[in-house]
């Protein structure tokens, strides 16, 4: 085993990878810059590469080196789940990373899917979205927290009527869908259906406090605490659930990430399997932990909300850390020479 020069990291570093197929051990070690460091290992013809903070880095984890069950065949993906903002584009802006990874991920003959919790936009929006942004795509190419609110709520017994807390969008959605939604208080109202709501107003606040103390049914799309911006973050939908139990003591089911239904609807759209899959975002609350609990591969990147300060001090961790996807895309390149 290398010789160790922080013991407090390498037992962080140990515990991080002893529960995940992640780890890529090799004695060649590249320094990206500060933060990084690329970990190539050739194992017969097989190349696997590891993007890691240095953290995680300072011990070269030789001890592990030959054990198969800790690599990541970034080579064999075939279905990418790719969360949106913070992880391909900033609010208006795409990363100049994304074009060349979105094309790396066909020419290894696989597919990506966007996903994302933000429910204030019909799919529609986002395909314009994108095109605006230079990246063509089909509504096929996505799964929305809507998508998967949807399939929840046809699994179950229907709502005489649901109160749909969140944008004209969001209530289209419900609405084409067969979902009886309103926007109005009235006693039919057997269900809370909250979203992501950029058209925010204190009368939707006080309709959820009085529906909530009669006892409805309550559901929402996501807990993300944050929408990410150019000038910094706005308040998500899991910041307007916090409010609501601050006043009511309710807390809602959660359909969206971090729950593993919009993985398990993407793979079964696909046909492809646990282990052709991986999810990558920039949140391990819901992007990272939805694929953890999906049961496949995760990368994390922190191109968004996430920090390493947050994978520090996580429970949940990824299989893979990268900068960006721009480093995903190097990695996989990589993985198939």
């Amino acid at each position: 085993m290398p010789q160790i020069s922080d013991e407090y990291y390498y037992n962080i570093a140990k515990e991080f990878i002893s529960n995940k197929n992640s780890v890529i051990v090799t004695e060649n070690a590249k320094t990206l810059d500060t933060e990084y460091i690329v970990i190539n290992s050739q194992i017969g013809t097989q190349l696997y590469v590891l993007t890691i903070h240095v953290p995680y880095g300072r011990a070269l984890w030789q001890d592990l080196a030959h054990d198969p069950k800790y690599y990541l065949k970034l080579g064999k993906k075939r279905l990418f789940l790719l969360d949106m903002d913070g992880t391909i584009y900033l609010d208006h802006d795409l990363f100049p990373e994304t074009p060349g990874f979105l094309q790396a991920v066909k020419e290894q003959g696989g597919r990506y899917l966007f996903l994302t919790n933000n429910s204030s936009r019909s799919v529609n929006a986002y395909v314009e979205r994108l095109a605006g942004m230079g990246i063509a795509a089909t509504a096929e190419d996505f799964m929305t927290s809507v998508n998967a609110l949807i399939a929840a709520l046809k699994q179950r017994p229907p709502f005489r009527l649901c109160y749909a807390f969140g944008t004209k969008s969001f209530r289209d959605q419900l609405t084409e869908a067969g979902i009886p939604v309103t926007d109005k208080l009235s006693d039919e109202i057997d269900c809370l259906l909250v979203g992501f709501d950029t058209e925010l107003a204190f009368q939707k606040l006080e309709d959820a406090c009085i529906l909530l103390n009669r006892g409805v049914e309550y559901i929402a799309t996501n807990p993300d605490w944050v929408c990410p911006t150019w000038y910094g973050s706005v308040p998500d939908c899991g910041s307007v659930c916090e409010m609501l139990w601050r006043a009511t003591g309710r807390r809602p089911e959660v359909i969206g990430k971090p729950q593993p239904a919009m993985v398990q609807l993407a793979m079964a759209a696909t046909g492809c399997t646990e282990e052709e899959t991986v999810v990558v975002g920039d949140r391990l609350y819901t992007d990272i932990a939805c694929g953890v609990n999906a049961g496949v591969d995760t990368a994390f990147v922190l191109s968004g909300e996430g920090t390493l300060e947050d994978l520090e001090k996580s429970e949940v961790k990824p299989a893979y850390v990268f900068k960006h996807v721009g480093e995903l895309q190097e990695a996989m390149e990589a993985s198939r020479n």
